[in-house]
């Protein structure tokens, strides 16, 4: 099964006081990080989403990555919820043919500020969307749902279409028949980059 990956980072970063995506762990822009993790998950195409402070952000990733992300601007990203950027990112994935035999290819979705999903959380979901033919897989931390979900490219129509309330969370309930969700022992998949304290206590972590 083919997978591709999205990375919203278009925002504002309003919560931490500073930038995000270029703020650094281990000598790395977190947004780096964030697409690294993908691509070791095996994702064979990432489209990251940029908007606020886009040239600063696609330079820190044109060295690691010459080829194999492609980028998409929104240029709402001061009005607009995660949402709007998660659908840019999605309609540049290569449509499915209606008489493709399942499973379909499936994307990953991360936000730009989750840097320490492991490559092995990746690995096991796209096993268990092949086993199950599940339509969203999620990783499950301690009972609570974490990132990244894997989605049948088969959705992406709904999901583009969607325009009622709850963000990524409500265009994904549309799919809660056919939502599995995996247990992973990956603490990265809960950890996000919200706030300074957050961003100080992921340091200590890389530090360990």
């Amino acid at each position: 099964m083919k997978t591709y990956g999205v990375v919203a980072a278009a925002g504002l970063s309003s919560r931490m006081g500073a930038f995000k995506p270029l703020m650094t762990i281990g000598g790395e822009a977190v947004l780096t990080r964030t697409v690294k993790s993908m691509i070791n998950g095996g994702a064979s195409r990432v489209v990251v989403v940029l908007g606020h402070r886009a040239e600063e952000a696609r330079a820190v990733l044109r060295s690691p990555f010459p080829a194999g992300v492609q980028y998409v601007l929104n240029p709402d990203f001061g009005t607009t919820d995660m949402l709007a950027s998660v659908k840019l990112g999605l309609a540049q994935l290569p449509p499915i043919e209606a008489d493709r035999v399942s499973p379909a290819p499936s994307v990953f979705f991360l936000p730009g500020d989750m840097p320490f999903v492991a490559p092995d959380t990746f690995r096991i979901l796209k096993e268990q969307a092949e086993l199950t033919r599940a339509l969203v897989v999620f990783p499950l931390l301690d009972g609570r749902r974490g990132h990244p979900p894997l989605i049948s490219c088969r959705c992406l129509p709904r999901i583009l279409d969607f325009s009622g309330p709850g963000g990524l969370r409500g265009a994904l309930g549309m799919f809660a028949d056919k939502t599995i969700e995996v247990e992973v022992n990956d603490k990265g998949c809960r950890i996000d980059l919200d706030t300074m304290e957050d961003y100080e206590e992921a340091l200590e972590m890389f530090m360990k």
